[in-house]
């Protein structure tokens, strides 16, 4: 038997294998884990905390998509050029002469590897709390900028002079985080739209990251104008930093199909049914990965449950945003038990079909990628797992129920961090009127 478990589990490993290296993360899932990286907001400079490089966390099978963060200036930087601020990562980077632009071909390295290797979704983040540029002076010039953008990390175009930090690696697309009144970011993200709607070499990727406070007046003018929004692919919406509708508003004691009087989820998702560009935009929770990572918002992974499975019952749901990565390597295994309820639903789908006696998933896989959605079989690690471990005899309900209790306990001694480094601010800023 020992011998039968081995091979059937080496099989199902191939599987899994198999399917991550043909597909790409994307945003077409329900269970998507997506983590921003580039701050260190942790603060160490050295050891097993301190950041790691941005190829060491695409090694993690929980990560879908990684955020880099951030470029902080389009047009004010020296010699007229961008600059970027990705903290500690710069080690082994130069400078391109007379400009602050860092020329890091290790990190264009680890985009590819983190693309080819391990099917990551990477996109290149601009803003922050240190953006502090103000948007652009004219839709012309948001235009330019936009072009600018993806001439350095879009498609190799030899034909254009734009310096490119990363070489020859081409990002899978951009998140656009003004933190501040940011004028013309709606004529800047609509020509970023444009320009992956002209090139069809693979996928593209537009996100934003709004505060949860509805409307975010920072945001608000690429979602809402009356000449029409952004087509935006993803919306991490920042639940935290916000008392008034942040996670930690978040009343657990009710039934996940109740409404949230102040956790604002809902009023999200009826603004994606209405008024977005794109109908079909995916709505993120966003969640400190650690008690330090923001002022207010953090759960552990345990509270966080219940917010995911209220999350699943909106038709444009699309998973988890962390902030950030080196917070959340400070403080596991929250990230793995994160994604481990993400991937719930896929589970429980299973477990359903093997109550039902329709026979083995390895041995029927072709009737079953009929049956499911490809991102539920396949992102459904949780659920494969779970079926290997009742067919081996451990998947038993009182085994798992045991294994949830200990995982509640060790999530309990989790904690402690540092402040983030550069992040949200904690008050509303006002309405920006010129797009």
């Amino acid at each position: 038997m020992r011998l039968l478990h081995t091979t059937a589990a080496a099989a199902a490993s191939t599987a899994l294998l198999l399917a991550h290296q043909t597909t790409a993360a994307g945003f077409s899932a329900t269970n998507t884990l997506s983590v921003y990286w580039g701050q260190n907001s942790y603060g160490q400079n050295s050891g097993a905390l301190a950041q790691q490089g941005l190829a060491s966390y695409c090694q993690n099978a929980a990560i879908d998509v990684i955020n880099m963060a951030f470029v902080v200036k389009i047009n004010s930087g020296k010699g007229g050029q961008p600059e970027i601020n990705l903290a500690n990562s710069g080690v082994n980077c130069t400078i391109f002469n007379n400009t602050n632009l860092w020329d890091c071909g290790p990190i264009g390295a680890d985009i590819k590897t983190c693309q080819k290797t391990y099917n990551k979704t990477i996109l290149m983040s601009i803003g922050g709390a240190a953006y502090t540029e103000a948007g652009f002076s004219s839709a012309n010039n948001a235009t330019a900028a936009a072009n600018l953008m993806w001439n350095m990390f879009g498609p190799v175009n030899s034909s254009s002079p734009a310096l490119r930090p990363f070489h020859d690696a081409v990002v899978d697309g951009f998140d656009l985080d003004p933190e501040q009144k940011s004028n013309y970011f709606r004529a800047f993200g609509l020509q970023l739209r444009a320009l992956m709607n002209a090139n069809t070499s693979k996928p593209w990727y537009l996100t934003t990251a709004p505060q949860c406070p509805y409307p975010d007046p920072n945001i608000d003018p690429m979602l809402n104008d009356p000449r029409g929004g952004v087509p935006f692919d993803a919306v991490y919406i920042q639940f935290y930093n916000n008392p008034s509708c942040d996670l930690s508003s978040f009343n657990a004691s009710l039934p996940t199909t109740s409404s949230q009087p102040n956790c604002n989820l809902a009023t999200w998702n009826a603004w994606a049914q209405k008024n977005s560009a794109n109908k079909n935009v995916k709505l993120f929770v966003g969640a400190p990965a650690a008690p330090g990572a923001a002022n207010t918002g953090y759960l552990t992974a345990a509270q966080l449950q219940k917010v995911i499975a209220y999350g699943k019952g909106f038709s444009n749901f699309g998973g988890v945003m962390v902030w950030d990565a080196s917070q959340a390597y400070a403080n596991q295994p929250w990230l793995g038990n994160v994604k481990t309820d993400l991937n719930g639903a896929a589970a429980k789908k299973q477990k359903r079909r093997r109550r039902r006696g329709e026979g083995a998933f390895w041995r029927r896989r072709g009737e079953e990628v009929e049956e499911v959605e490809e991102e539920e079989w396949m992102d459904g690690l949780d659920g494969w797992m779970g079926w290997m471990d009742g067919w081996i005899g451990r998947g038993s309900e009182q085994e798992r129920e045991r294994r949830m209790k200990t995982r509640g306990a060790k999530e309990k001694c989790n904690g402690g961090g540092q402040t983030a480094v550069v992040r949200e601010p904690t008050q509303e800023l006002p309405l920006v009127t010129t797009l």
